[in-house]
């Protein structure tokens, strides 16, 4: 049985920790219901913030306070790797969950996304994914696939798999600026040997830049 690392471990921990596999970036779309998500469990995942209300991968990031509030009560009974934002665990957040957790590490527009260690790059407005999939990268992926990574919201639909977004603090800003940074990064990998594709049943200009996969052929 999984069980999560200790706590206050530093990101490298659990760098170099899958090297050759394909990891699996799961976010929150609403695309995330029209999938078979028993099929997840054949690979190493990383799900994004509220991801535990609908499936328990290897590794559950959060990045905002909000997240951890949110889902706290969930946490201590996952058996789960939570990667959190340091800057998220404040002491009043600490007072909410503080077991165990490894740090992410420092975030910074300033730095090489292509880095196997230091500080994770932000794209211009700032997006987990984005930033899961550099952790994924430093993982040692082979691949990386995006489920629940779409950049659209549709409209009158739900947004997020849970409900509407909005309602839970949730924004789609700038959606094809973070596409074509995800198209640049995509390019960089690539170079390096490491695929990054879409496995979204949703097609999407998103879909269109990162290339598709479906599921069941990965």
């Amino acid at each position: 049985m999984r069980r999560p690392i200790s706590s206050g471990l530093p990101p490298a921990t659990v760098y170099g920790k899958h090297v050759g596999e394909t990891i699996l970036v799961i976010g929150n779309s609403d695309s995330l219901t029209g999938m078979d998500l028993d099929q997840f469990d054949f690979f190493t995942t990383i799900g994004l913030n509220r991801i535990l209300r609908i499936y328990e991968p290897i590794y559950t990031m959060m990045v905002d306070q909000s997240v951890v509030r949110d889902e706290y009560e969930r946490m201590p009974d996952a058996q789960t790797t939570f990667l959190i934002y340091p800057g998220a665990m404040s002491s009043k957040i600490r007072a909410l969950y503080n077991g165990p957790w490894v740090s992410t590490g420092t975030m910074t527009s300033q730095c090489d996304p292509t880095a196997k260690t230091g500080p994770i790059h932000i794209c211009k407005v700032g997006n987990s994914a984005y930033e899961a999939v550099q952790i994924a990268y430093r993982m040692g992926a082979s691949r990386i696939a995006l489920a629940g990574v779409d950049m659209y919201w549709p409209p009158g639909k739900d947004s997020h798999f849970f409900g509407d977004g909005n309602k839970a603090g949730c924004a789609l800003r700038k959606p094809d600026a973070i596409t074509k940074d995800f198209g640049e990064l995509k390019k960089m990998f690539k170079s390096l040997g490491v695929d990054m594709f879409s496995i979204s049943p949703w097609k999407t200009h998103f879909r269109d830049v990162m290339g598709y996969v479906p599921l069941d052929q990965l």
